[in-house]
């Protein structure tokens, strides 16, 4: 059972846009010799098409990323997962989850009618591990 994170996605005009940016800034740093706005150009080029996921399963915590269809994941295990803090009042009707792992915290958006699974989820994976609501 996974549940989704809640991101936007980026529109076809953006990428579209993103794309001529992209062409644009390449061909101008290229014509003109200023090789340092080649990796601007290529920034433009990331920011643009790099979507990402918050995927909670039975696993862990994962956030994965694609980029042209090439995958990469960073998963946390429920067993590296020290705490899970709930944020009602910043995204209201929706829920900022915070995942601890050490000093690191991990902060993903979810729909208030999965925060339930979730913290189930969670408690059953990892018996020791500290919520709070």
């Amino acid at each position: 059972m996974n549940i989704y994170g809640d991101i936007k996605k980026k529109s076809t005009a953006l990428k579209i846009a993103g794309g001529f940016a992209f062409v644009i800034s390449f061909i101008m740093a290229m014509y003109s010799k200023n090789y340092l706005y080649v990796g601007v150009s290529f920034l433009i080029l990331l920011a643009t098409f790099l979507e990402k996921e918050y995927i909670v399963n039975a696993n862990g915590v994962n956030i994965a990323f694609s980029f042209f269809n090439i995958k990469s994941d960073f998963m946390w295990l429920w067993s590296d997962i020290d705490t899970v803090h709930c944020d009602y009042v910043k995204k209201y009707p929706k829920v900022i989850l915070h995942f601890g792992k050490d000093v690191v915290v991990r902060s993903f958006v979810f729909e208030a009618r999965d925060v339930e699974n979730i913290i189930m989820l969670a408690k059953r994976a990892n018996p020791s591990i500290y919520i709070k609501k």
